[in-house]
């Protein structure tokens, strides 16, 4: 019998390879038809829907899945050897796997798409079997435990979650959480499980006891002894930094990343282009020449984006042509998107300055410098271009937009006249900031 038949639970990533996983990864939407005659919120619903089933992804994505997909491959070819040893180890008392394993965490700024990532592990993993082996019932043959915490459900109805409905009516008590650690870890086993995500933690960093509860989770579940892999948000990372050293050696010890794409990277680019299939007919931007002035007004923020180009479409709605630039603009400068551009901007000049307008947008973690460098003079280089002159205006207060305006008209109707500023302080223009900038 060959080595492939012995072994099902490492032969089941046979072909996994990054090509595979791209494209299992990608999902389209059809194209939106007569949206228009929809009631207007229905058709504001129905693209917000539409633009969260894309995901496009990007190089960093595929990284980041290739990395789970390694660390699947390399529990079952350490823990599952042969169908032989895994009946033995199906009478043992002891579980093959470790007492507990440091997790993985996958950090980025809120909107990144660290959740969308981690759901769409479900369409790349292999999908549920069975194991076949003579003599015995067949054995299930599952791949992937993901998590997502449901707000206040405790860690015991967490661990029972786990271990399904099955097991609690054959299992009709109370138990501890030590013996349901136990029973989630024999479960693992006989199920062939070997990845464990959770995502949405951060709906715990609320209550006043957040950092004792998020802090038991992880470690509750690294004692099952299969590689974990948790989502957190900045803020959650700075609140993980305060517990006690051991902690944070558990927990912090293997940070993944998630960053924003540079503004003038193919992997943005393409990310626009499926966010314009959606409604192609309803967006007049141009992927290829408009990308970078979408990520200025995002901060490359994938959720932000979406939700600009719904509300741009809220008000272009009533003018029956498709959402031009300029309304998108406008949709950026709106009361109603007030909120969300101070984060653009504070994250806009977190990018390029270092420095962060609050906690929760900073990194607890220090971020590769290769990525940072990149981004810092990807935007550098957009602002100094011609191109990124509409994103600057748009980022100034009104006062500073009149002035500029103001300027430009009286430089273009006397192109020689000498014009200086009345009094001492230096009027603010778009090639000051530009020279500002330079300093930096």
């Amino acid at each position: 019998m060959t080595n492939r038949e012995e072994n099902p639970w490492v032969h089941r990533f046979d072909g996994l390879d990054r090509g595979l996983i791209k494209s299992r990864l990608i999902t389209n939407q059809k194209p939106l038809q007569n949206l228009h005659k929809l009631p207007l919120e229905t058709a504001c619903e129905e693209l917000e829907l539409a633009l969260a089933s894309v995901f496009i992804p990007t190089e960093q994505v595929v990284d980041l899945v290739e990395k789970i997909v390694g660390l699947g491959r390399a529990h079952s070819s350490i823990h599952y050897k042969s169908k032989r040893s895994f009946i033995r180890d199906c009478y043992s008392h002891e579980k093959p796997f470790p007492k507990e394993i440091f997790p993985y965490c996958l950090t980025g700024l809120a909107g990144i798409g660290k959740s969308v990532l981690l759901s769409s592990l479900q369409r790349v993993l292999p999908k549920p079997g069975e194991v076949e082996i003579d003599g015995y019932s067949n054995f299930p043959l599952d791949l992937l435990w993901h998590i997502s915490i449901p707000g206040k459900l405790p860690i015991s109805g967490l661990l029972a979650r786990l271990l399904g409905n099955d097991f609690q009516k054959l299992h009709n008590k109370k138990m501890d959480i030590p013996e349901l650690i136990d029973k989630c870890r024999w479960k693992a086993h006989m199920s062939g499980a070997c990845i464990i995500c959770i995502d949405e933690s951060q709906f715990l960093t609320s209550s006043t006891t957040a950092n004792a509860q998020i802090a038991e989770l992880f470690r509750t579940f690294s004692h099952i002894g299969l590689p974990l892999i948790f989502s957190a948000n900045y803020s959650l990372g700075h609140r993980l930094y305060r517990r006690p050293q051991e902690d944070r050696q558990r927990f912090l010890s293997n940070p993944w990343f998630l960053l924003p794409d540079t503004p003038n990277s193919d992997d943005w680019v393409d990310t626009v282009k499926g966010y314009k299939a959606v409604y192609p007919g309803g967006f007049g931007f141009i992927p290829e020449e408009d990308a970078t002035l979408l990520h200025g007004w995002s901060a490359g923020n994938k959720r932000i984006l979406k939700q600009l180009l719904v509300l741009s479409y809220r008000r272009s709605r009533g003018e029956g042509k498709s959402v031009s630039l300029s309304q998108i603009k406008s949709a950026f400068m709106s009361t109603e998107f007030s909120a969300s551009r101070k984060d653009v901007n504070d994250m806009n000049e977190l990018f390029i300055t270092g420095r962060a307008a609050s906690k929760d947008l900073e990194c607890p973690f220090e971020l590769p410098k290769s990525r940072i460098q990149a981004l810092q003079e990807a935007l550098k280089k957009e602002r100094r271009a011609n191109v990124s002159q509409s994103f600057i205006e748009s980022t100034m207060s009104k006062g500073e937009q009149e002035i500029v305006e103001q300027m430009t008209k009286a430089v273009a109707e006397k192109p020689k006249a000498d014009v200086s500023p009345i009094g001492g302080r230096k009027k603010r223009t778009v090639a000051s900031l530009r020279e500002a900038e330079d300093l930096i």
